[in-house]
């Protein structure tokens, strides 16, 4: 077995520790491993819940949530993809805001989050990359099949892999958007994204929209003010995070 594939090669071991983590029962471990053989589909345990009109995706059984939970484990810890701390941003932009200089402020939010990464996309992009092992890409590709199965867009709401794929999805847009000329902070929770420049960028919601992966569109809020310049101590009211 290749080295870079070692830490996802799962043993008793793995699954053992991670049920310590989250909670599960071990009894759960042998119909972990019949999932990862492909003798028993993740999605039997999927069920769809209704939250605010929008569908939300509840496991029912342990060794579903135990095999999501190790690919969900796995990405973050190739990639550290994680969503960002809400508290840890709002503070920061608190502070900044309170900084008496010349800035200017981006809110902007995502139509649709989940819903608009489309499946084959996200698989294309876990199917090529080279630091995910071939037993992790074909969990990733029955868990996305049994949303699909079960008539959800996208990669679902409710579950760590849904979040840790999202996460995955932007990875190189998040990128991109802090290497923009001027931009001296950038923060994204889950959809709503919040960006501090030195100085002026004109057109700003174009680029961010032209950086954003195939699928996804800026939202059009006409209730909040998107845009904001904060120059000779101007007062300005700015949400973020609602």
């Amino acid at each position: 077995m290749s080295d870079k594939y070692k830490s996802q090669y799962l043993t008793r071991v793995r699954f053992v520790n991670l049920c310590d983590k989250f909670k599960y029962s071990p009894l759960c471990i042998p119909y972990a491993f019949e999932i990862v053989a492909g003798s028993r589909s993740i999605s039997d345990g999927f069920s769809i819940l209704n939250f605010r009109g929008k569908p939300i995706l509840s496991i029912n059984d342990e060794h579903s949530k135990l095999v999501i939970n190790h690919v969900s484990e796995l990405l973050k810890e190739l990639y550290e993809v994680k969503q960002g701390n809400r508290h840890k941003i709002v503070a920061n932009v608190v502070q900044m805001l309170g900084e008496n200089s010349e800035k200017y402020v981006f809110r902007y939010d995502i139509k649709k989050f989940y819903e608009s990464i489309h499946p084959e996309y996200i698989y294309r992009m876990v199917i090529s990359d080279p630091a995910i092992s071939p037993n992790s890409k074909a969990l990733v590709r029955m868990y996305l099949k049994g949303i699909e199965d079960k008539g959800i867009f996208g990669v679902g709401r409710g579950t760590s892999l849904s979040a840790a794929l999202a996460e995955y999805y932007l990875l190189d847009f998040d990128k991109v958007i802090r290497r923009i000329d001027g931009v001296y902070y950038y923060a994204r929770f889950v959809d709503d994204i919040i960006v501090f420049s030195y100085k002026k960028v004109e057109n700003f919601k174009d680029i961010v929209q032209s950086k954003l992966p195939v699928g996804m569109i800026l939202h059009e809020r006409k209730d909040k003010k998107s845009e904001v310049s904060f120059v000779d101590d101007a007062e300005w009211t700015f949400s973020y995070l609602g």
